[in-house]
């Protein structure tokens, strides 16, 4: 039997930690895979999960349980009932932020989740026609005939709808040698790197040096930097913490 509050809250915290650590892994695993958890809202998860988990529920616990306290286990049936409420509550708003798309347009990659495309009034894209798992690396099939592309240029000025949103031409990502052309300019990679310095650092962790490498500018909610491809066949290496530019005033991924 539980003697005193300090050990329900000591049980209660230690059970919450249990389902913390398990939402953790979906988190990381699936909703906010590798440099996603940091670059696109990952960590804010973790601060929802931490307050609807570890906080509310053990509180909860610490300041009703006394031992022969009449209706103890109502008390901590509505407690377990507000805490997995809670829970639910932040799982999902976790999961509607998470990204689901990596698009590529006009020498640039950005993190889509689902809501600049309801802001848009744009239907989201059948991700199941796209290979791999979420999110799901795309390119937007920008004609090459010079008429053709200024039509298209005109009416997404027109239709205010970005380029990265426009998903009647969406194709599965491919690097093909349209893609390498329009590579950032090393020269002024290096430049913005001064400061940083972690291009030395990038190219020490994955061998070669500069030439074997393509980067591209990449737009997250809470980065904007590169991504890095190898030349010879255009396989992704990961994130480079350089920064790019200033970060706009409205973000790509709200």
């Amino acid at each position: 039997m539980v003697r005193t509050r300090y050990q329900a809250f000591t049980i209660h915290l230690g059970i919450s930690l249990a389902i913390f650590i398990g939402a953790l892994w979906i988190l990381y695993s699936f909703w906010y895979p590798g440099f996603l958890f940091s670059a696109d809202g990952g960590w804010d998860g973790v601060e929802i999960l931490i307050g609807v988990d570890l906080v509310i529920g053990p509180l909860l616990t610490l300041i009703v349980y006394k031992p022969g306290k009449p209706q103890l286990k109502l008390d901590l049936s509505i407690i377990a009932l507000i805490q997995g409420i809670c829970l639910a509550a932040g799982l999902w708003i976790i999961y509607s932020q998470r990204p689901i798309l990596i698009v590529y347009v006009d020498g640039q990659f950005y993190s889509m989740s689902s809501k600049p495309f309801k802001e848009a009034n744009v239907d989201l894209p059948d991700l199941s026609q796209f290979p791999g798992s979420e999110p799901k690396w795309v390119m937007v099939d920008i004609p090459e005939d010079v008429f053709e592309q200024s039509d298209l240029r005109k009416q997404v000025l027109a239709s205010r709808v970005p380029l990265r949103l426009l998903t009647s031409h969406y194709r599965a990502f491919k690097p093909n040698e349209t893609f390498l052309k329009d590579s950032f300019d090393p020269n002024e990679l290096k430049d913005r790197d001064r400061e940083s310095r972690q291009l030395p650092v990038w190219l020490v962790q994955h061998g070669g040096k500069l030439d074997d490498y393509v980067f591209y500018p990449f737009g997250a909610r809470y980065k904007y930097v590169f991504f890095g491809f190898r030349r010879s066949d255009g396989r992704f290496m990961g994130l480079l913490d350089t920064p790019r530019e200033d970060p706009p005033s409205v973000p790509l991924n709200p």
